[in-house]
């Protein structure tokens, strides 16, 4: 209503100044005539003519204003219209619901055709921006979506990733305990065996010593006889230790084969983990070839003790039945005093290699250890780049309710 008042305002202004600049010329003109004339014919005719003369000057002057207001009423709708459609088409930019297929009529050649013509040329370019806008907007909007579900889905990944290499930690912890238990246990082997061969070391000095006295000979191999089934008892528990670390070393490998499938399935970012669970499989297969080379030694071990035992039977028999026999005894005692020095040696090496085993192990799970920081950090990584990708949607959207404002010019 305002625009309208002010555009009806525009028009009577300049019909009323083309029609005063219209009339004021006629009117100085007629005034002027009008009283060279009424001066001349005040001595020529008579008051009737004069009177005459008068009415037809303000006929012809109403005739001129009529014409005049013709003429301004036609300028000023030539001048407005034009105006008016200008105003209306940027007022319509300004409030953000313009039409963009909307364009003016340019019916002059003069400034204000020229003025239409560059609005006209200006819409043109507009709508071409706001359509590429638009695209840009449609695409920007189109890649956050992907964006956000590939964020999504290396996100569960990630979690799944950081899951199972907590759990892998978990079991390098009790590998890493069990595989120390072991070490401690093959050290206290390895001080039995010791204990043996001094034992074994002792009897045949007494057997050296007193062989002529049968009671002390018959002591010292019962003595002899219970080192050596202490000894069967220690190869036993040893067995129970090698079936433990037969099924961690099992276990072991199960769990570097699920590794290095998850491994597998993470691509380029599990490359790295993927050797390390090779390697890790590698380490159990070779503790479990150790193992069995163990148990063979200790099944050698424990067949010598059964062998012992039943020397130390019968030389306790032939202890007791004859002195001649303290010969044969002493021998029987050299030979179980070599079989305990080597198995005394063989343990040594099984605490030895389990001691290796046991900073491979620490050293497995320090990597472990790294690649689980490394798994929480990715983790902080996708949270953070799912955050960006919402934040690039959200702008997507309210880019894309900016332009929607404009309508576009049908294709």
């Amino acid at each position: 209503m305002n625009r309208l008042l002010k555009i009806g305002g525009l028009r009577l202004k300049l019909v009323i100044l083309v029609i005063l600049v219209s009339t004021i010329p006629l009117s100085i003109m007629g005034g002027v005539t009008f009283h060279t004339m009424k001066g001349d014919l005040a001595t020529n005719v008579d008051a009737a003519l004069v009177d005459q003369l008068w009415w037809l000057l303000w006929g012809l002057w109403v005739v001129a204003f009529l014409i005049a207001l013709a003429i301004g009423w036609f300028a000023a709708n030539m001048l407005v219209r034009p105006l008016e459609r200008l105003a209306s088409g940027l007022e319509a930019i300004a409030s953000g619901q313009a039409d963009l297929g909307h364009r003016v009529e340019v019916t002059t050649d003069d400034e204000i055709g020229r003025t239409s013509t560059a609005f006209n040329a200006v819409m043109e370019r507009l709508s071409g921006l706001i359509t590429q806008v638009a695209d840009a907007a449609d695409g920007i909007a189109a890649s956050a979506r992907q964006l956000e579900g590939r964020s999504n889905e290396l996100s569960r990944e990630t979690n799944e990733q950081r899951s199972d290499v907590e759990q892998v930690v978990t079991a390098m912890n009790q590998m890493s305990a069990t595989v120390q238990e072991v070490a401690n246990n093959t050290q206290s082997t390895a001080e039995s065996a010791g204990q043996a061969t001094r034992a074994a070391e002792g009897g045949r000095n007494v057997v050296q010593a007193t062989q002529g006295s049968i009671n002390a000979l018959a002591s010292e191999i019962r003595k002899a006889s219970t080192v050596i089934d202490e000894l069967k008892g220690d190869s036993d528990n040893i067995g129970s230790i090698l079936e433990v670390i037969e099924e961690i070393a099992e276990k072991t490998n199960l769990l570097a084969l699920n590794a290095a499938i998850e491994a597998a399935r993470a691509g380029e970012a599990g490359r790295g983990f993927a050797v390390v669970a090779d390697e890790v499989r590698h380490l159990a297969q070779r503790t479990n070839d150790s193992t069995g080379e163990i148990r063979e030694i200790i099944q050698r071990l424990q067949g010598a003790a059964g062998k012992a035992v039943q020397a130390m039977e019968v030389s306790q028999q032939q202890a007791e039945a004859s002195v001649s026999k303290a010969g044969e005894a002493e021998e029987t005692l050299g030979y179980i005093h070599d079989s305990v020095t080597t198995i005394d040696d063989m343990t040594r090496q099984v605490a030895s290699a389990t001691e290796q085993q046991s900073q491979v192990a620490e050293e497995i799970n320090r990597n472990i250890h790294h690649i689980n920081d490394i798994a929480v950090r990715s983790a902080d990584g996708a949270r953070e780049m799912q955050e960006a990708v919402e934040a690039l949607e959200g702008l997507a959207e309210r880019l894309q309710a900016e332009v929607a404002g404009f309508r576009q010019q049908p294709a």
